[in-house]
C-alpha cells in the first residue's frame, strides 16, 4: 500500500506580473558557495604540529548548506544603484516607471533598534512587491538570507503568522558602510521559511550528553558524511 506525505502549498502573487519578486531561496545558492573546495587541497591546509588539522571544506557541512537551500525569499525585481551623497549618508536610486523597491525611515531618537557593525545608521526598508499565504497554522520566519554575508546590506527579521493573507510590508535593513555600487535584480533580500505554529516547553534530560558523546564519536570515525546518511533529513521547497 502507498502511502503519500503530505504536501503543504505556500501561495504567493507578484504585484507587477511583468517583474519576479517570488522565488525559490535554493535558486539563489551564492557564487561563493559553488567555488568552494569540497576537500581542502593538501597545500592549502592549515598544520598544526606538522600534523593536519582540517582537511574538510564548507560543501561537507549538510547543516550550512540546509541554511542556503531551506524556504523561500523576496528578491529585488530591479537593479537598484546604493551612493552616498557630499555628506556620506547613503541613498538608494532606480530606474523611473516602476514601483519603488526601497523607503527610508527618517531617524527618530526614540528608535532603539542598535546598527549592525560595520553599517551606516540610516534605516532603510524594503518596499516587498509580493505577497504570500501559508496554509492554517502556519507562521514565517522572516530574515536575511542565511549565511549570506557578502550581500551589501542586511534585513532584520521578523516572525510572522501568514496563514492569513500576507499584505505588503515594509522589512527594514541596514547598508553597510563602505559599499556603493549597483545590486541587481534577483538578489535575495529576505528568506522566508515557513514553520508550523506549535506549543513548547524546556525540559532537562541528562540522558542527552551520553547520546551526543556517542553521535560524536560516530562521526569521527568515518571522513566525512556521518551526519548526512545517519542524521540529515531532506527538506524540499518548490
Amino acid at each position: 500500500m502507498f502511502q503519500f506525505k503530505r504536501v503543504e502549498k505556500i501561495e504567493y502573487a507578484n504585484i507587477n506580473p511583468l517583474l519576479t519578486g517570488f522565488n525559490t531561496i535554493k535558486t539563489k545558492i551564492p557564487q561563493w558557495y559553488r567555488d568552494s573546495d569540497f576537500l581542502i587541497p593538501q597545500e592549502k591546509l592549515i598544520s598544526k604540529n606538522n600534523s593536519r588539522w582540517e582537511d574538510k571544506g564548507v560543501k561537507t557541512c549538510i547543516p550550512f548548506l540546509d541554511s542556503l537551500t531551506s524556504g523561500y525569499c523576496l528578491e529585488l525585481s530591479t537593479d537598484i544603484f546604493i551612493g552616498k551623497n557630499q555628506d556620506g549618508y547613503p541613498y538608494v536610486d532606480w530606474k523611473p516607471g516602476i514601483s519603488a523597491p526601497v523607503g527610508e525611515r527618517k531617524n527618530d531618537p526614540n528608535d532603539k533598534i542598535p546598527t549592525p557593525a560595520g553599517h551606516h545608521d540610516a534605516h532603510f526598508i524594503w518596499l516587498t512587491q509580493s505577497v504570500f499565504k501559508l496554509p492554517p497554522g502556519y507562521s514565517a520566519f522572516i530574515t536575511h538570507p542565511l549565511n549570506r554575508f557578502d550581500l551589501p546590506f542586511t534585513t532584520m527579521s521578523g516572525v510572522v503568522d501568514a496563514d492569513g493573507l500576507m499584505h505588503k510590508g515594509n522589512l527594514p535593513f541596514f547598508i553597510k558602510d563602505k559599499f556603493e555600487g549597483y545590486v541587481e535584480k534577483g538578489t535575495p533580500y529576505a528568506q522566508i521559511i515557513p514553520f508550523k505554529r506549535e506549543n513548547w516547553k524546556m525540559e532537562e534530560n541528562k540522558n542527552l550528553i551520553s547520546l551526543s558523546d556517542y553521535n560524536n564519536a560516530q562521526s569521527h570515525s568515518v571522513h566525512y558524511g556521518w551526519y548526512k546518511k545517519n542524521i540529515w533529513k531532506k527538506k524540499s521547497f518548490e
